[in-house]
């Protein structure tokens, strides 16, 4: 049995010594930000509750319960946090030295959305828009009281505030996936056949962990299961020559990493393997030449896909069975997505995974991913590339 719990990959360290998280100046700049947005489009005030969106905003952490708790950001900037009348007293502690924010309560009795039409009124703010995530029986009942027409789907407000970042946040961003990419660099010598994938998955997530990330995850997937764009880690034994293919990442001041990697443990690659590690790198490559601003984000998928298919593995989804490619920034998959039906805009400050693969069922799969970025010329790529099909690096 090949002992692997006992390595503390002792020549990693922490990498972001030299990196902050996000300031309280920084979310103030979001609010205001978003304010902007709202003066721009056809809604007067934003409501989000718990998730990533208000965490972006305010840096609040909380959780979801059948009880209303959120914020309402109104064209003017101004803050009113929306809690069960119980709640108010300790809201107003946990934000009076953050974000600030008026707080309105209510009764068990009454629910929250007339209150919270009615302080609407005061801002003479008749239309609200609501984030993606927002639970239909709140987004429900506010219409009712408010009027459906009032009530307006907020995704691409969303997606217009988090989706282009800033240089912190791609310095952030750029970091953490660098860290995952050097993850997968120790791993060249430790990968070796008679260790199972779910073996190799613990020692990723130890990597990642030295290195600074936190909230580790990994999908390893060996020989035949790799032919699964999902499958599960399992107790899989690797042999000489299997494929091996892992998908992993983390989480760096609250920003994610997301990178695969496919390579063959302890023999040289086969000529169909090669091949087909070869096609999936052009693609990449073809995408990442497509990439730009002001081109549209489905023609970026087009140009991967047609590559897959010329070569001879199947046009459409046949073995490329998924898009091309997801947002991440603070979530690790988020708006705007390299997918076919897109007709989003790229913006120098939005980050996508470029993820090609093709999947043999039954066989084998590959799958390479690296994070990039728009820029005023092109984009740029976090981590750099893999080499070849022989090696993680």
């Amino acid at each position: 049995m090949i002992r692997t719990d006992e390595d503390d990959f002792s020549e990693l360290e922490y990498g972001a010594k030299d990196l902050e998280p996000i300031s309280l100046e920084e979310r103030r700049a979001r609010v205001a930000r978003l304010a902007q947005l709202l003066g721009d489009s056809e809604a007067d005030a934003f409501l989000c509750e718990p998730g990533t969106t208000l965490r972006y905003l305010t840096g609040i952490q909380g959780r979801k319960s059948e009880r209303l708790f959120g914020l309402v950001v109104f064209a003017d900037g101004s803050l009113l946090w929306v809690a069960p009348s119980f709640e108010v007293e300790r809201m107003t502690r946990l934000v009076a030295d953050g974000p600030g924010g008026e707080m309105l309560g209510w009764a068990e009795h009454e629910y929250p959305f007339r209150p919270l039409v009615s302080a609407m009124a005061e801002k003479q703010a008749q239309r609200i828009a609501i984030e993606p995530e927002l639970r239909h029986v709140f987004a429900a009942g506010l219409g009712r009281e408010l009027g459906t027409d009032n009530v307006v789907f907020g995704g691409p407000l969303t997606e217009a505030l988090r989706g282009v970042k800033d240089d912190h946040e791609l310095a952030i961003l750029r970091r953490a996936n660098e860290l995952t990419v050097r993850a997968f660099s120790s791993m060249e010598e430790r990968v070796v056949p008679g260790l199972t994938a779910a073996q190799v998955g613990g020692m990723m997530t130890r990597a990642q962990e030295k290195l600074g990330l936190s909230s580790i995850w990994n999908l390893t997937l060996v020989g035949a299961r790799a032919a699964e764009p999902h499958g599960g880690t399992d107790n899989t034994p690797i042999e000489k020559g299997d494929v091996l293919l892992i998908d992993s990442g983390g989480t760096l001041f609250g920003y994610q990493s997301d990178n695969t990697r496919t390579w063959v443990v302890g023999a040289k690659p086969t000529e169909e393997v090669t091949k087909v590690w070869n096609v999936v790198r052009d693609a990449q490559l073809a995408a990442m030449e497509a990439i730009g601003p002001g081109k549209e984000c489905r023609n970026v998928d087009v140009v991967a896909r047609e590559i897959v298919g010329a070569a001879g593995y199947g046009r459409g989804y046949a073995n490329f069975t998924h898009r091309l490619g997801h947002g991440i920034g603070m979530d690790g998959h988020e708006g705007p997505y390299f997918d076919g039906g897109s007709q989003v805009l790229m913006t120098p400050g939005m980050t996508f995974s470029n993820e090609p693969g093709i999947y043999l069922r039954e066989r084998f799969g590959v799958r390479l991913e690296n994070i990039v970025a728009v820029t005023e010329e092109g984009a740029e790529c976090f981590g750099g590339w893999q080499k070849g099909p022989d090696s993680p690096v």
